[in-house]
């Protein structure tokens, strides 16, 4: 059966590390992920709040009842088989992550779900986050779009861009560029402001880990003698619904 973590933890090199508080995210045998159907996933948002608040909590079980809601959600069996929404949307979560495109260099991104700030991910370099980039779009936050988009009607397509030459075509995808980063800053400062609660879980040589609690965010971190090298912070679906 296959488990999830719910938290961050330091592994040094050629360390074994057991994870007591790991969650099961099958509730049996029978939603066994076949070999070929195994990706490294991260949790979907919905349940990644949930996840964290059970950190360092010992039962296998202890996911399942939450799990059960977000397949209700899809209108799949009520059961704590997280396997439903990997294996029976594969084809919405594939297409869904080829909307957006890993650049080159890249160490994190911002993921807004409609004009909603859902989360930050920073990793500590571009091969680390290129590891990250498709369990976080397709799963993570590839599900939670899926689900504000099950029924909405498209109301406004999007127009291709349209140019009789290169420079004219580099002109107008810069322009659309400039055009949605005013977009995203507006979004940011729509995002209220937040006072976080903050709890260090442990220290690694010069390395800290710490949780954060606030009203609408929640997440993890790492830094190092003040600077920051590891961020996964999420919206709450208080915040989000």
């Amino acid at each position: 059966q296959n488990h999830a973590l719910c938290r961050s933890a330091f592994i040094a090199a050629g360390q074994k590390l057991m994870f007591e508080d790991a969650c099961c995210v099958q509730a049996s045998q029978g939603g066994y992920l076949e070999e070929r159907e195994q990706w490294f996933f991260i949790l979907p948002l919905q349940l990644r709040e949930k996840a964290l608040q059970l950190r360092g909590e010992e039962d296998y079980s202890k996911l399942w009842n939450e799990i059960e809601i977000v397949n209700q959600q899809f209108g799949l069996p009520s059961r704590g088989h997280l396997e439903q929404i990997l294996s029976r949307k594969r084809a919405y979560l594939t297409q869904y992550q080829s909307r957006l495109e890993l650049l080159p260099q890249q160490i994190g991104a911002l993921f807004f779900i409609e004009d909603k700030l859902a989360g930050v991910e920073i990793s500590p370099s571009s091969a680390y986050f290129q590891e990250l980039w498709m369990p976080l779009v397709c799963f993570c936050y590839g599900v939670a779009a899926m689900y504000q988009e099950k029924d909405v009607e498209v109301q406004k397509p999007l127009i291709p861009l349209c140019a009789s030459n290169l420079q004219d075509l580099r002109e107008q995808l810069n322009q659309s560029r400039l055009e949605r980063q005013e977009q995203v800053r507006n979004w940011l400062a729509q995002t209220p402001a937040e006072e976080f609660g903050i709890e260090e879980e442990e220290r690694f040589l010069s390395l800290r880990l710490q949780t954060v609690t606030g009203k609408n965010f929640a997440g993890q971190f790492v830094e190092e003698e003040g600077r920051l090298l590891y961020a996964s912070l999420f919206a709450k679906s208080g915040y989000l619904n």
